[in-house]
């Protein structure tokens, strides 16, 4: 039996972990279709929390990119412009991709729009996410980099409230294991 409003397992929901804070930014998910209902998303977590838009990535293809501003909370490439994070604001559409790093580049393979998107870069930090190990050093599980992004622009309240939720959310799934 599945709960009705994360569509998990009940043994594995997340609702219980939702805090719901407002946020001044314009954040929308792209979430790979496998992400959806895994046991250690965080991006469906985050989205709760602050009432995040998620676009499953085979809609992409019906989006128009020129509506509004956009720019992709991803790390950069050559020949692709950055954005600091502090000059974001409630007009610009912040896209975060709620996949593994292997999908999420598939993504941007798959989607040269999205791909051609400013990017919002982070400063380096490490990931405190304990029940997946990042490959690579500065690889965040998506509840972290958006709350990093929050602290970056100065709303620390929320970063707080995010770290908050995931650390939450961790202690459960090692009691799961148990």
């Amino acid at each position: 039996m599945n709960c009705n409003a994360c569509e998990r397992p009940i043994r594995r929901c997340v609702c219980r972990f939702v805090q719901r804070v407002p946020t001044p930014l314009n954040i929308l998910m792209i979430q790979h279709a496998d992400e959806r209902k895994h046991a250690k998303n965080t991006g469906t977590l985050a989205a709760k929390c602050l009432d995040i838009e998620i676009v499953p990535s085979h809609e992409l293809t019906h989006l128009n990119w020129s509506a509004a501003p956009n720019a992709l909370l991803f790390p950069s490439i050559d020949g692709v412009d950055t954005v600091d994070a502090t000059e974001l604001n409630a007009n610009t559409n912040i896209w975060v991709i709620d996949a593994t790093w292997r999908k999420a580049t598939r993504i941007l393979a798959e989607y040269p729009e999205l791909a051609s998107l400013p990017r919002v870069t982070l400063p380096a930090s490490e990931s405190y996410w304990r029940n997946r190990k990042p490959k690579r050093a500065g690889q965040l599980a998506t509840i972290e980099a958006i709350a990093k992004l929050h602290e970056c622009c100065q709303y620390h309240q929320i970063s707080k409230t995010l770290n908050q939720v995931f650390e939450n959310f961790q202690i459960a799934l090692e009691q799961y294991k148990s």
